[in-house]
């Protein structure tokens, strides 16, 4: 049992010293080494070898925690090592206790969460505001969604496209740009419409804007008053659309 308790002195002496040794740690719990303390050092080494000697230990304490070692970790471990080999069971494990307690904060305090975490990386830096478009040629592409059952809904999808680029070509007429459905070319602009019936050919929808480099630019909403027919809810989302293209815009918030 006494050399059981010997060896866990050691043991937990040593993986102190090596613990503390570690960058990770020694601003925590090291001395700054200076060279004025290299005479003090050799000589606390060599009294921890020579007792640890006496004890009859001096083989199981590994050269290599020494020479990592502070003054001021020799000393802890040299204060260990110094407890009479007489003074019985009861000491020793009352130290080695106190080592292992003191062992365990320390790695707890190494291996907790934040110790190492890298910070947050800083937010992405705003795009710029686009400018108000003008005398461009822009290619779009237009899609839809009926939320109800239309009574032609391939002839509805199929005149859409058309009613909104003829819209688009008169709003932007006056600022000199000019549109047509893209094909076989990327578009500058996607237009998304979700057109919906309150069940009384009532109208109301949005349109989901997008392109021009930024991807998602906008949701434009029909408003709080339904229209009466589907068309002319369609070309009061197109003009409201255009005012993006006709003002410019900006990130949100920016």
């Amino acid at each position: 049992m006494r050399c059981f308790t010997s060896w866990t002195l050691v043991a937990v002496a040593w993986m102190s010293c090596t613990l503390f040794s570690t960058p990770a740690v020694a601003g925590m719990v090291a001395t700054p080494r200076e060279s004025s303390s290299d005479d003090a050092r050799e000589i606390l080494k060599r009294t921890v070898r020579e007792r640890a000697a006496d004890l009859g230990i001096a083989d199981r304490i590994p050269e290599r925690a020494l020479a990592g070692a502070s003054a001021v970790q020799l000393t802890a471990l040299l204060g260990s090592l110094k407890m009479d080999r007489h003074a019985g069971y009861g000491v020793e494990v009352a130290v080695a206790a106190v080592l292992a307690v003191l062992f365990v904060v320390f790695l707890l305090i190494l291996l907790s969460p934040g110790t190492s975490a890298e910070p947050p990386p800083p937010p992405a830096p705003p795009r710029d505001p686009v400018q108000p478009i003008r005398n461009c040629a822009i290619k779009i592409i237009v899609t839809s969604n009926l939320t109800y059952n239309a009574v032609d809904e391939t002839a509805a999808r199929g005149s859409l496209p058309n009613q909104v680029l003829g819209r688009l070509g008169t709003a932007g007429s006056g600022d000199g740009n000019t549109f047509s459905i893209a094909s076989g070319e990327a578009p500058n602009f996607t237009f998304h419409f979700t057109v919906n019936n309150d069940g009384n050919d009532r109208f109301s929808g949005s349109v989901d804007m997008s392109g021009w480099g930024w991807g998602h630019i906008a949701t434009i909403y029909s408003g709080e008053y339904t229209y009466a027919s589907a068309p002319e809810m369609i070309d009061a989302l197109t003009d409201k659309a255009y005012t993006w293209i006709h003002n410019g815009w900006r990130e949100a918030g920016r």
